[in-house]
């Protein structure tokens, strides 16, 4: 790149490669919105292809770098004010990760935007962004929202509300310790660590020894999720003080935790729960292990109940849990603030793949078998029906949605509204991915609306007389309960936020610059600007033209009449020179009538007077060049000096070793035009001095050159 002066112009190209500001533009569409939303809690989605335009945002993990720098984000409205930002999933390795933020107004008619910034070298934004039940995460859940269930995870299942109902597995009948390989410390009289796992209480194994170091242990086959544990023991003191453990392996050498210490248990039938080991416990082995006293070990049967790791599956917003449909359940437990909601909204994201137990699975439910009282969300198999049940003192009522409103195997977005004042006519209202549903009342209530508080909220199944029933068969991805009535557009936005197609997203860069600027030599002031929508690599003038040589355009041009001051963006006024050898070039200079073009393919020398030009072999890159008047052209090529000059009626170029094969790692040339030309090379061994004789020969290819 050069700058040329002429005059009382000084010409600089200005080049600025774009800048990525790492920053994604978000655009909620107007066209989905049929309200103004206020404090709306939008789904913002990182992967390789999201939102309406299939974006790439995987550009985000390559920057932050890693899980530990999930909070190195910022996301903002279009104002640059700070948003609350639940992380629901984060999973740096597969570049997936889904976001919820709380935007404080969408309107109708006027896309939305606001923004996601991400930058290694930034601080843990721990103020306004959280993972589930952080604060800053809790604070995108308005009030009103009374419990909201991502489902995205089987060991923690996280209320994201600031009510913090979070759920516990409840699982019915399914022993996974049953006939499973097991072993123990030692063996007394036959009776084989295989007798605890039999389902028979009327056996037990027995350890050999009285000691603190004996132990039995489970190999469950599988890893899973650990819910409940149930030990029947043959004696209160055998054993009474012992751990029960998991670890990494079957010998127990890695990672050994404690989950359950005893002492002094002298209990015959024990059951231990989350609410004892908490929600967490995920392993393939247990292990009873005894501590302090002596003792033996006699199990006449262990048992225990989970959900599989493997229930963990792809939703429609990031995770989702596949429920059998057997003996899965979530206990939400019945916290105040879920007791009685006069004025409810219950929402839901499920994919059945059967009707469930009874036909009438359960996407989440308030009540009780026998009584019904509180309410149940839920799909029947007669007619093919999406449900809803409140109970009421006399007679329950049922209402449906249309005939074949559920499609097995697809997904389903769902809101149920309902009024504690209601009539025994009144109907619940029905929505279905965003759609009102024609309600029809199955049973009508009769009697009043009994209380709920009694009874728990279950995700998947309904409480029954010994257990649960009414199970769920398929994925469920989002349970949500408000104690508000949302808005139609409120619900139809969250269908279309939690299906990703509710916003565009769009890379933010700070777009290049290319362009000459001109300076007055006298006031030394910027006195205007030529634009171009290429990279500008070299410039030259004359009195009468302004060249710019460019990376993609060849050689282009502007009449000097025309620069006098103003800022010119103008682009008429340029002329790409038709004959350029190429249009990448590095270098130009002119002399006379003569402009001398270095390409990357070749040196070109253009007649001014007739716009035609000569060119040098295309297999040469030359990065510098140089004209002289009498239409002789030098430049550089692989460090070394090369010409192209004509006698009379033709161009003739040197191209083998050089015009001075003695001098080379040239770095920079200029000439002194004048009755004998005089080059001055710089070189990695200092300045070189060279004067010119064209010779008398009129068809010589070679001119006379002395070192001086």
């Amino acid at each position: 790149m050069n700058i040329w002066s002429i005059d009382n112009f000084v010409f600089k190209p200005v080049n600025v490669d774009a800048i990525d500001v790492l920053k994604l533009k978000l655009t909620i569409d107007s066209s989905k919105i049929d309200g103004d939303l206020t404090y709306f809690p939008v789904l913002v989605t990182l992967s390789s292809g999201v939102g309406i335009n299939s974006f790439d945002t995987t550009k985000v993990f390559d920057e932050v770098g890693s899980y530990s720098n999930r909070k190195k984000i910022t996301v903002t409205d279009s104002a640059e004010n700070q948003l609350y930002t639940e992380i629901e999933r984060w999973d740096h390795g597969n570049e997936n990760a889904e976001l919820w933020v709380k935007v404080p107004a969408i309107v109708s008619g006027t896309d939305t935007i606001f923004y996601l910034y991400y930058e290694n070298t930034q601080g843990e934004n721990t103020t306004y962004i959280g993972d589930i039940g952080d604060t800053p995460a809790k604070n995108v859940w308005d009030s009103n929202f009374k419990g909201v269930w991502h489902l995205n995870d089987v060991e923690d299942i996280l209320d994201s509300t600031v009510f913090g109902n979070d759920g516990g597995w409840s699982v019915g009948t399914t022993n996974i310790a049953l006939w499973k390989t097991c072993a123990q410390s030692t063996t007394m009289y036959g009776m084989g660590a295989n007798l605890a796992v039999n389902n028979n209480t009327g056996d037990w194994n027995h350890t050999n020894a009285l000691g603190s170091s004996e132990w039995w242990k489970i190999d469950l086959g599988a890893e899973y999720v650990i819910v409940k544990i149930n030990m029947f023991k043959r004696m209160t003191n055998r054993p009474y003080y012992f751990y029960i453990q998991t670890a990494d392996d079957y010998g127990f050498t890695t990672n050994v935790v404690n989950i359950i210490t005893e002492n002094n248990n002298t209990g015959l039938d024990l059951t231990w729960d989350t609410d004892d080991f908490g929600l967490n416990v995920n392993t393939r082995y247990l292990r009873v292990q005894c501590h302090t006293n002596t003792q033996y070990i006699n199990i006449k049967e262990f048992r225990v109940y989970s959900m599989s790791a493997g229930d963990l599956v792809d939703g429609k917003v990031g995770k989702a849990i596949d429920f059998d449909g057997t003996d899965d359940a979530i206990d939400c437990g019945s916290n105040a603030s879920l007791d009685n909601i006069s004025t409810i909204t219950i929402e839901s994201i499920f994919k059945p793949e059967g009707w469930g137990e009874g036909s009438s699975g359960r996407m989440a439910s308030k009540s009780a078998a026998w009584n019904e009282y509180g309410w149940n969300l839920f799909i029947n198999d007669t007619d093919d029906k999406f449900g809803f049940i409140q109970g009421w003192s006399t007679t329950n009522g049922v209402w449906y949605a249309p005939t074949n409103s559920i499609i097995l195997d697809e997904w389903h977005y769902s809101a149920v509204q309902y009024d504690r004042s209601y009539s025994m006519s009144d109907k619940p209202i029905m929505y279905l991915n965003g759609t009102f549903q024609t309600v029809t009342t199955s049973q009508a209530p009769v009697g009043i609306i009994e209380s709920d508080a009694a009874q728990k909220m279950l995700i998947g199944a309904r409480i029954a007389a010994t257990n649960y029933d009414r199970e769920f068969d398929g994925i469920l991805d989002e349970i949500r309960v408000s104690d508000i009535h949302r808005a139609l557009e409120w619900l139809k936005a969250t269908h279309y936020s939690s299906w990703d197609d509710l916003i565009t997203y769009d890379d933010i860069f700070i777009p290049a610059i290319n362009e000459v600027r001109i300076y007055d030599k006298l006031t030394e002031t910027l006195s205007g600007t030529i634009y171009h929508d290429d990279v500008i690599n070299s410039v030259w003038a004359n009195n009468d033209y302004l060249y710019i040589g460019t990376t993609n355009s060849g050689v282009i041009w502007s009449p000097m009449s025309s620069i006098s001051g103003a800022v010119y963006d103008d682009l008429s006024v340029y002329k790409m020179y038709p004959d350029i050898h190429d249009n990448h070039v590095n270098y130009i200079h002119g002399a006379g009538n003569y402009l001398c073009v270095a390409t990357i393919s070749g040196v070109n020398i253009i007649d001014l007077t007739t716009n035609s030009g000569v060119y040098t072999n295309a297999s040469i890159i030359a990065s510098k060049c140089y004209q002289v008047e009498d239409r002789t052209s030098y430049y550089m090529y692989d460090d070394k000096l090369e010409t192209v000059y004509s006698d009379d009626s033709t161009y003739l170029y040197e191209s083998a070793d050089g015009i001075i094969p003695t001098v080379s790692g040239i770095n920079d040339i200029y000439i002194v035009n004048g009755t004998k030309n005089v080059i001055f090379l710089a070189t990695t061994a200092g300045t070189v001095v060279i004067e010119e004789n064209k010779g008398s020969e009129a068809l010589s290819r070679f001119k006379y050159y002395y070192v001086m």
